[in-house]
């Protein structure tokens, strides 16, 4: 499979007053052409930096990207200056927001919003000769009465609606690779599934890679080729869905499928990780998710543990669960 996007030991970081916060703390990993990840973790683990830090959507006034590298087109875009990303962002790499409702401005039709984009990457380009190429785009993504709906406002929208405007924004200029950051968030059952069904056609028609990020492991069950759990920051595991859902190795990784509700077994009550997920300051010398394992020892308290390959592909960062995995060998 070609590698279309290669990330390397990147590291993102928050400034407030004299604490440095590693929201993205060492992360690599690779994404194939026509390939789905995904990127699962509670809220503050450090998905949506990641995602971010990929195209250089950070508020420079407090974030800053310390080290690594973003390798896409044979171009380091961590490197990259403000004029290069603008070129590469909406037509190599798109990316989804997780509220339309916020994304999409309110004093703009929805056609318009949609031109602007190709409007962006190509200058010389006029509404009325980009006119059927943004109304196939909306037929494209499941909108009914293209013709109509072209001079709509967002709020004239439903919910589901604007995701799908969001989408034909994202696809105007046919992107290499789509980065969806919770795209199925406040969406309905019926059309959340509308939606997946929607990005797995678009995959596969443009053959497309697609980042896909949620919290939600029945949407990334449904759709992903490979998982990457992220807890504080880093990545805990990693591995293809068959082996992440069926035998998950990092006691976070367990601790998010046991929480799910089962329609087999019956529960008094539902399972849940203790405490929350804390706030780390630079360095970290210690496993992040030590205070809430039920399993941890003295080690997991004294230093951090590397991310290491098991023979079967699968990556951890867990001093117990490698130990178990050189005895299944």
């Amino acid at each position: 499979m070609e590698t279309l996007l290669e990330v390397k030991e990147l590291r993102t970081c928050y400034y407030t007053g004299s604490r440095v916060i590693p929201a993205a703390d060492d992360v690599s990993f690779t994404l194939g052409r026509g390939e789905v990840l995904g990127v699962v973790g509670e809220s503050g683990c450090g998905k949506s930096t990641v995602a971010r830090s990929l195209v250089g959507l950070i508020d420079r006034t407090y974030t800053r990207i310390e080290s690594g590298q973003v390798l896409f087109g044979g171009k380091d875009l961590v490197k990259a200056t403000p004029k290069e990303l603008c070129a590469i962002r909406g037509s190599r790499v798109s990316m989804i927001f997780q509220d339309p409702f916020v994304s999409l401005s309110p004093v703009y039709t929805v056609g318009d919003q949609i031109f602007e984009v190709m409007k962006a990457h190509d200058p010389g380009l006029r509404r009325k000769e980009a006119q059927e190429t943004i109304l196939e785009l909306m037929r494209k993504v499941g909108i009914p009465s293209p013709e109509l709906r072209v001079r709509d406002y967002p709020y004239q929208l439903s919910g589901g609606m604007q995701q799908r405007v969001m989408i034909a924004i994202a696809l105007a200029c046919k992107p290499d690779i789509l980065i969806a950051d919770e795209p199925t968030t406040a969406l309905d059952v019926t059309v959340q599934a509308q939606v997946l069904d929607l990005l797995r056609q678009l995959k596969d028609e443009y053959q497309m890679s697609i980042l896909l990020i949620s919290h939600n492991l029945g949407v990334i069950a449904s759709i992903c080729d490979r998982v990457m759990i992220m807890y504080g920051g880093v990545v805990v595991e990693e591995g293809t869905s068959i082996q992440v859902f069926r035998q998950p190795a990092h006691p976070y990784t367990r601790g998010l499928l046991a929480a799910i509700p089962s329609i087999t077994e019956e529960k008094e009550e539902l399972y849940s990780i203790p405490g929350t997920v804390p706030v780390f300051q630079f360095p970290v010398t210690r496993c992040r998710f030590a205070d809430r394992c039920e399993r941890a020892g003295e080690r997991c308290f004294r230093e951090e543990p590397p991310l290491t390959r098991r023979p079967d592909g699968r990556r951890l960062r867990c001093f117990l669960a490698a130990e178990e995995g050189r005895k299944d060998c």
